[in-house]
């Protein structure tokens, strides 16, 4: 299974609060149990797989997205929580309504790869804007 990191090693080099240190053993623990591994996380409804990740310590709503569909590689669950990306869809779209209902309602034509779709509007957004790498927000 590959190499294995010793989380004790990482949090004596890279020491942080108690709590941080609870959720990332946690998460720890639930990744050696086989909860966090992609194909299980797949094989589950989206909204099964949302709820079980944000019962983890410290996974808010747009941390379990971030982990269903980047880390588990989920194809077609559109980010609900992605502010910058709702900002490109409505602006490629031309919405007048960017409300969160219309933009899922526009995404469901990407079926079966909203993730997809999803992550090439963020790319084409970062690379006429640079706003990631440039650590500046910018509103179009």
């Amino acid at each position: 299974m590959g190499n294995r990191v010793d989380l004790a090693d990482v949090l004596r080099q890279n020491p942080c609060s108690q709590i941080l240190t609870e959720w990332l053993r946690a998460i720890a623990e639930a990744a050696i149990e086989g909860e966090l591994h992609g194909a299980r996380l797949r094989s589950l409804e989206p909204r099964q797989a949302l709820n079980e990740l944000r019962g983890l310590p410290g996974i808010g709503r747009f941390g379990a997205e971030l982990i269903l569909i980047r880390g588990a590689t989920h194809p077609d669950q559109f980010p609900t929580q992605e502010r910058r990306l709702h900002e490109e869809i409505a602006r490629a779209y031309q919405l007048s309504d960017p409300s969160l209902a219309a933009l899922e309602a526009t995404a469901e034509s990407w079926r079966p790869y909203r993730s997809w779709v999803a992550l090439l509007l963020r790319a084409r957004r970062e690379d006429e804007t640079a706003e990631f790498a440039s650590g500046r927000r910018v509103r179009r």
